[in-house]
């Protein structure tokens, strides 16, 4: 999430200034941001005593860094298959292109 604003004394409550800080979350940073919640809240997160055992900040830092690895091997397959299509193309078409090799 990122913080958009802080409104300062946005209300009075039981005498006091209340303060109002706005944050936002986009659709698309959501599924990172879901799963680090989850695993943030997950018991095995906690210690006896009910302190955190990992910040919800590293949490989302080590998913984020999960996600970029996994794209870098995406693209990587991509790449290897492109250039092994581009291969079988050029192969035909040196095979459509000579047909008195055929002969």
């Amino acid at each position: 999430m990122r913080a958009e604003s802080a409104r300062r004394q946005v209300w009075v409550e039981q005498g006091d200034n209340r303060d109002s800080a706005w944050f936002s979350l986009l659709d698309h940073e959501w599924p990172v941001a879901g799963e680090a919640i989850r695993r943030w809240l997950d018991a095995d997160n906690f210690d006896h005593a009910g302190r955190q055992k990992q910040r919800l900040r590293d949490i989302q830092r080590a998913i984020r860094k999960m996600i970029v690895v996994s794209s870098r091997c995406m693209l990587e397959v991509i790449c290897i298959a492109l250039i092994s299509f581009s291969h079988m193309i050029m192969a035909t078409s040196r095979w459509i292109d000579c047909p008195r090799l055929l002969s």
